[in-house]
């Protein structure tokens, strides 16, 4: 990590007593570039050092805390996987600043600034990106949330690896399987299957195919494998959007009270009202928002209460227009929308955009 000078020390510590404060919110001196439940990215500026990227981490739910508990913090983890890289001749991200914190001994923030990379607004060739994941497993480094986005084309042309909050170093190699897990998660993104549109059409993601298989990353025997894994990544990582309705997330509130449990978007129609009904409410609830995720249809539903089993109290929701009678005429929507989440947690619901069927050749 680069030595900084003391007005860079003192903007960086500055940074951090700001969202100490704030309990984890960027300070206002940061721009915001993603702003997440558990995680901000924003630029900033060191007086010498010049432009960074700071990643601020907290861990407001209990799950978040229990997971680090006995790991290293993700600034730490972060920084020494970037020092590693960059020990291995591997374009990285220089490390400006590392900071984190316990409570109780468990974690409460982390923070890590990087120096901002300039770059070319190109999109990534296949050739170069492939020769990158293959300079990361020669370093022994597993990516498993390996994407498009975890490369940057600098203006020399040279590709500059980042975002390794997720990956682990392997000291003894990565194995075959995990190899074949990584090329699965890269073409999930290439594909499109986590949200967004393709990266790629047919023939780039052949020559996306053929570039890893020259540079050593996988065989063609396990392209198929690779592709069957993004199939199946898809299929989660829809199916973990959709529970985001039922769980304390960025779009939606969770709370438990001496009646029930309480779900709401954290922003919906106001003017709406609660209708009142029996456990289907909790169907439509989830099938909402599946349709919300799958189909991008604009949400119905604001709210969900679901009383304790002990309590004779009914199920109510939020309409946020039109009350009963949109309630009602929506219900076989719904349910359809409810009945396709349930195909995608059993792994049978399409996720692939076309409407093909992947393949090795496709």
């Amino acid at each position: 990590m680069e030595v900084l000078s003391p007005s860079d020390r003192e903007r960086c510590a500055a940074w951090w007593e700001a969202a100490a404060a704030r309990r984890g919110e960027l300070p206002d001196e940061l721009r915001p570039v993603q702003v997440r439940l558990v995680r901000a990215v924003a630029r900033g500026v060191l007086p010498d050092a010049g432009p960074v990227f700071v990643k601020l981490m907290s861990f407001p739910r209990f799950k978040d805390r229990l997971r680090y508990a006995l790991r290293s913090l993700p600034a730490t983890h972060e920084a020494r996987l970037l020092e590693h890289l960059r020990g291995r001749g591997v374009p990285v991200p220089e490390v400006r600043f590392v900071r984190v914190a316990r409570r109780c001994g468990l974690p409460w923030l982390s923070m890590l600034a990087t120096a901002e990379v300039p770059v070319v607004d190109e999109p990534l060739e296949p050739d170069a990106g492939a020769r990158a994941v293959a300079r990361l497993l020669e370093a022994g480094v597993e990516h498993p949330d390996l994407n498009t986005g975890n490369f940057l084309v600098r203006q020399d042309g040279v590709v500059v690896v980042l975002d390794l909050q997720s990956a682990r170093l392997r000291p003894g190699g990565v194995m075959p399987g995990r190899r074949v897990a990584m090329v699965g998660k890269l073409f999930a993104d290439l594909l499109g299957l986590q949200g967004g549109a393709p990266r790629c059409d047919a023939v780039q993601l052949r020559a996306w195919q053929q570039a890893l298989v020259h540079h050593g990353v996988c065989s063609s025997v396990e392209l198929d494998a690779a592709l069957a894994g993004a199939v199946q990544i898809g299929q989660r990582f829809q199916v973990g959007r959709i529970r985001r309705c039922l769980q304390e997330s960025t779009l939606f509130r969770r709370r438990r009270g001496l009646l029930g449990v309480s779900h709401e978007r954290r922003s919906h129609a106001a003017g709406g009202v609660f209708v009142e009904g029996g456990g289907e409410l909790v169907r439509y609830w989830i099938g909402d928002r599946a349709l919300e995720i799958l189909d991008q249809r604009p949400p119905l539903l604001g709210a969900l209460h679901r009383p304790w089993p002990f309590l004779p109290r009914r199920y109510r929701v939020y309409v946020s227009a039109g009350g009963a009678d949109a309630l009602a005429e929506a219900a076989n929507r719904l349910r359809s929308g409810h009945d396709r989440y349930l195909d995608l947690a059993r792994g049978r619901g399409s996720v692939a955009r076309s409407g093909e069927p992947l393949s090795k050749s496709s």
